[in-house]
């Protein structure tokens, strides 16, 4: 499952489909793992042949003329489009609209709980005030049972009211931006993998400067998949996404 809860559709009859049968197991799995790499990166059926052979071992090229061949498959050029591929699955357009929606209804969701009151006048506040303050922003961005609107609330905290906030108390001893973005991503460690040590803290620290809020994104998936090491499982995530061709 993506970070950010999308979902590839795939007919029960997929196994007995005549094309499926004809092209064979192997290249059957290959149309699987293209289907998944094109929802997770919402191509629209695109998907580069540069891509393919990092994620299926094996003679891609044969079983991708298989797929081509039966009609499941079409070539352009350095990529293979999935045939019909969007009168199924959802598009990068559609996506991206249900996200937007998804964040404007958390922003009005957690704006009670601002960073940053709307008042001109405020008494002198500390760092421990700041820090309480952002805490109970970022409770608010978690709704129990929803991980996208968790997630695109700890969006809207990251990247729009941080920045506010750091600027409103840029005179607070303490307090500068990029200690609160460590906060945000301390805060989403703690929602999704539970209590985390000083050590993890700064493991958590240095991959949130060298990735910014890559590193919540990834946060759902490592704590799903590797409860043993996430953090581990995290980086691994982390350069996979970074070095993909998209």
């Amino acid at each position: 499952m993506s970070a950010r809860g999308t979902w590839i559709k795939l007919s029960d009859s997929f196994p007995t489909d005549p094309r499926v049968l004809e092209a064979g197991e192997p290249a059957a799995y290959l149309f699987i793992v293209a289907l998944c790499y094109a929802g997770e990166h919402m191509t629209d059926g695109l998907v580069p042949k540069a891509a393919l052979r990092r994620l299926v071992d094996g003679d891609v090229e044969l079983r991708a003329a298989k797929l081509v061949e039966v009609g499941l498959w079409e070539e352009e050029g350095a990529s293979y489009r999935i045939i019909r591929y969007l009168d199924h699955q959802t598009s990068r357009a559609e996506i991206e609209d249900k996200r937007a929606r998804g964040r404007e209804k958390q922003a009005r969701y957690i704006q009670k709980k601002t960073l940053t009151p709307v008042e001109s006048a405020e008494a002198e506040v500390d760092a421990a005030t700041v820090r309480s303050r952002l805490t109970t922003v970022c409770d608010q961005a978690v709704v129990d049972g929803n991980s996208e609107a968790t997630l695109e609330g700890y969006r809207h905290v990251y990247e729009k009211l941080v920045p506010q906030a750091a600027e409103k108390y840029a005179a607070v001893k303490g307090i500068g931006e990029a200690s609160l973005l460590n906060g945000v991503v301390l805060h989403a460690a703690a929602h999704y993998l539970g209590d985390i040590d000083q050590a993890t803290m700064r493991r958590l620290a240095a991959m949130r400067r060298d990735f910014g809020f890559l590193v919540i994104e990834k946060l759902p998936i490592a704590a799903v998949a590797a409860k043993g090491d996430p953090l581990s499982y995290l980086t691994t995530l982390i350069k996979k996404e970074t070095s993909n061709v998209h």
